[in-house]
């Protein structure tokens, strides 16, 4: 196995306003780099202030706001290069910058445009849908721009389903559970459940595909089996593929940083002898269309490093039919379990998605994640699980007006968008 790479994944540019930006990442060390901003070769005069979560013994999630003491000049090329005080943190790192630069290109950017007029529109972004990743388009356009005098992209809007919670493939878990122990992922108590302990979620006989036999005994269970693994009597819920559904918050956080990145795909291997026989021929199948998807993640990881981008949870972000009734609420919030399994995926969501739409807004919800984090029990879950359900400002405001001519839907459902199934949106 090799030495873990100072940057897991990102960086991914976040929010820009005319006077800040915040810059997203996962790194191996606690290090936070300085990050130096210019425009026009001028190195920007402004002051840093960082966060870093740590949410495993090797995975520390870091968000780095950088303060302007004037404005970005409008519609301009910002550049930003990013330096660890470690010599070897930075070696690594400079060895990964390299792949995420184009042709002809000094240092990674963004553009800045008071009133963005090319505007990418993302939907959902299925793993193992059996096609393309229309979401390298945009490194593509990115590309273009390098290279032509066609214009670059302003912001990407991620309007959709960012990862699939309730809809995972095998081969996909293989990975999360690699990831989960190669980074040493809190791990987490779960009442309610046949099994005790989210540890034990990867050695339990029902791991892979039947994950519905793993469901707490309770007066409830009938309909909680409805709700989440598609049971014949199903009376609120629709999902008929959540066999693999993620339950732990590790599990959340290590599927985010695999779909963003292929940094952490290196070292995974994928084991059929590991699924049940009856299983095996849909992983091997299911195999295949994963190892296609991340030839794709450089290619990703690149352009999320160049484009302003915004995001918004869905329902597969969380779980199908996500709050859609009272009575769906009533069902799933009374049971520890499953409650816990909702509020650990909204946990990811805040994490990696919505810190960095909103910074300063999230700031509270995020301090109380970091002292969370740091006494790690589940009545610290539970108890930070109820203040995130109590959060109700999660809508993105304040993205500068765009004039429409130039409005680009690049991902749409059912047309581009790896999920290519039917989707309410």
């Amino acid at each position: 196995m090799q030495p873990l790479p100072t940057v897991l994944a990102g960086p991914i540019v976040r929010r820009v306003e005319k006077n800040a930006c915040h810059i997203w990442f996962v790194t191996s060390v606690p290090s936070t780099p300085t990050i130096a901003l210019k425009q026009a070769d001028n190195t920007i005069d402004s002051e840093q202030s960082a966060t870093c979560l740590k949410v495993g013994e090797k995975a520390f999630i870091q968000l780095v706001s950088i303060h302007l003491k004037s404005s970005f000049k409008p519609s301009s090329t910002i550049s930003y290069s990013i330096v660890f005080d470690s010599n070897e943190e930075q070696a690594s790192w400079k060895k990964r910058e390299e792949k995420l630069k184009y042709k002809n290109q000094s240092a990674l950017s963004f553009h800045f445009a008071p009133s963005p007029e090319t505007i990418l529109h993302g939907s959902c972004r299925k793993p193992h849908y059996d096609g393309d990743d229309a979401l390298a388009q945009v490194d593509t356009l990115i590309s273009q721009s390098f290279t032509s005098d066609s214009k670059r992209p302003d912001i990407l809007l991620m309007t959709g389903d960012q990862i699939y919670a309730d809809d995972v493939a095998g081969p996909t878990l293989q990975a999360i559970q690699q990831v989960i122990t190669q980074l040493g992922l809190f791990e987490e108590p779960l009442e309610g459940s046949v099994v005790t302990h989210s540890s034990d979620l990867a050695t339990h006989v029902h791991n892979f595909y039947e994950r519905e036999q793993l469901l707490p005994s309770v007066s409830t269970n009938t309909a909680l089996s409805g709700l989440f693994f598609g049971a014949k009597k199903k009376p609120v819920f629709t999902s008929v593929n959540a066999q693999n559904h993620l339950i732990s918050g590790a599990e959340v956080l290590a599927m985010y940083f695999l779909v963003w990145s292929s940094e952490l795909w290196e070292d995974v291997s994928f084991n059929a002898d590991e699924i049940d026989t009856v299983h095996r021929d849909n992983f091997k199948k299911e195999q295949g269309v994963i190892e296609h998807f991340v030839t794709s993640l450089p290619s990703i990881q690149r352009a999320l490093a160049h484009i302003p981008t915004y995001m918004i949870f869905d329902d597969h972000d969380v779980t199908d039919d996500w709050n859609l009734t009272r009575g769906w609420e009533e069902e799933v919030y009374a049971n520890p379990f499953s409650k816990r399994m909702i509020g650990n995926a909204l946990t990811g969501y805040l994490l990696c998605q919505g810190w960095g739409n909103a910074p300063e807004k999230c700031a509270p919800l995020i301090k109380r994640a970091n002292d969370m984090l740091a006494i790690n029990t589940g009545d610290a879950r539970d108890t930070f699980i109820d203040t995130l359900f109590e959060f109700e400002d999660w809508i993105i405001e304040s993205i500068p007006r765009h004039k429409s001519k130039y409005l680009i839907p690049v991902l749409v459902d059912g047309a581009l968008s790896r999920d290519q199934t039917s989707h309410r949106g």
